[in-house]
């Protein structure tokens, strides 16, 4: 019996392809297995559908990033036309006084039956806000009080509504309301608001009441006066010291200015008991 040299350096064994050893033991070769779920996370082919939800959430994540930020900015940026006036400023508080007893004078003074009418200035009533609001609301007493968030207030008239706005100190966002006032073919005053803005971010109406430090009946009353559901007021009058009216019957904004159509009477008689 020959035996068969083993000859150093030689190669192992050739494997036959069919999977059958030299010495006649077939072999089975190990074959690479994939993971459980694999054929589902990564198919082979993946039919075009299935781009399109993946397609559609991506650019409705993009647009709201988009749209988050640049309202973020609208929120934090300053009006272009916010520069309150200065309450310390002398020139402030002289053209405030002014403003304030030319209105008293034109008030007081006596008239025929006819209509009269009177134009505000934007820049007169800011200066009044500036300087004598605060000495107004003290003279009310515990009736009023001045929000926190209300710190300095001005206003900005534009053709046909008023944008107010409120700012607590130098770094707090400017709140405000666009509101259009108007007069009815029954005397009453409306105050429709048509935005509630943060900086230059312009938010529905209905959220500035819901900002509002009132509770109760009075949040109720003033909801129901910025939609429009109810008159600011049946009969927007102001009462003077010998016992006449002046009543607002005409009422027009107009850029820079508000122009008040009035009518001084005396009251009408009471009938008798």
């Amino acid at each position: 019996m020959v035996r068969r040299a083993h000859v150093a350096g030689s190669s192992s064994p050739s494997v036959d392809p069919t999977g059958s050893s030299p010495d006649g033991l077939s072999q089975t070769q190990p074959r690479v297995g994939r993971r459980p779920g694999a054929a589902f996370l990564f198919p082979r082919q993946r039919s075009p559908w299935f781009r399109i939800p993946l397609v559609f959430a991506l650019t409705v994540i993009i647009a709201g990033s988009v749209v988050g930020v640049l309202a973020w900015f609208r929120a934090s940026a300053v009006p272009d036309w916010w520069n309150p006036p200065r309450s310390d400023d002398p020139a402030v508080v002289a053209h405030a006084e002014d403003f304030e007893n030319r209105l008293v004078e034109q008030s007081h003074k006596v008239r025929p039956d006819d209509d009269w009418s009177v134009s505000i200035p934007q820049d007169a009533v800011n200066a009044w806000l500036a300087a004598r609001l605060g000495p107004w609301i003290e003279s009310r007493g515990d009736e009023w009080r001045r929000p926190d968030w209300a710190h300095t207030i001005q206003i900005n008239l534009e053709q046909g509504q008023i944008a107010l706005a409120a700012r607590g100190n130098a770094d707090a966002r400017i709140l405000g309301v666009i509101v259009e006032p108007s007069i009815d073919a029954n005397g009453a005053l409306w105050v429709r608001a048509r935005a509630a803005t943060v900086g230059t971010l312009e938010l529905p109406a209905g959220l500035v009441a819901d900002s509002l430090p009132v509770a109760g009946s009075e949040l109720a009353k003033v909801r129901a006066v910025l939609r429009g559901e109810l008159p600011a007021s049946r009969t927007p009058e102001v009462r003077l010291a010998d016992g006449r009216a002046v009543r607002v019957v005409g009422l027009r904004i107009v850029r820079g200015a508000m122009v008040l159509t009035l009518r001084t009477a005396w009251p009408a008689p009471q009938p008798p008991a």
